[in-house]
């Protein structure tokens, strides 16, 4: 299963995903692409100066696991994976609350595993206070 966003990648128009390798033996249950477009005043977000903002993507699959000859018993399980801004502590904690909400309601009832670049807290990403914090 792979996601992708268009027409972006650090301001050079190329596109752009993540992707969930798995045995051909597990069967994909469902699948969903979350697309995190930038919206108006998130490149003012944090305190490292950027003239656009990429959009991320998490993206999010269910597989059916288990069961061989001997024992039948199977079960879903999710796995998703994101990539999340690599300048802004604040724009990667909207992204985050934003792909928490669909994968909730995506994944009810499944177990899962949320996985991913996150990218770093940096001291850059805040002021001396908020570091101190």
């Amino acid at each position: 299963f792979v996601g992708t966003a268009e027409n972006s990648y650090f301001g050079l128009g190329v596109s752009f995903g993540n992707a969930i390798l798995a045995k051909s033996c597990h069967t994909l249950v469902n699948s969903c692409h979350i697309l995190m477009e930038a919206e108006e005043g998130d490149e003012e977000l944090g305190n490292q100066e950027r003239d656009f903002v990429d959009p991320r993507s998490f993206g999010a699959a269910i597989f059916q696991i288990g069961g061989n000859q001997q024992q039948q018993r199977r079960c879903n399980v999710g796995v998703a994976y994101g990539h999340l801004d690599h300048k802004s502590e604040e724009l990667r904690e909207k992204q985050m609350v934003t792909a928490l909400t669909k994968l909730r309601s995506f994944f009810i009832n499944t177990p899962h595993v949320i996985c991913g670049d996150f990218n770093t807290f940096q001291k850059s990403d805040c002021d001396d206070l908020g570091w101190q914090a």
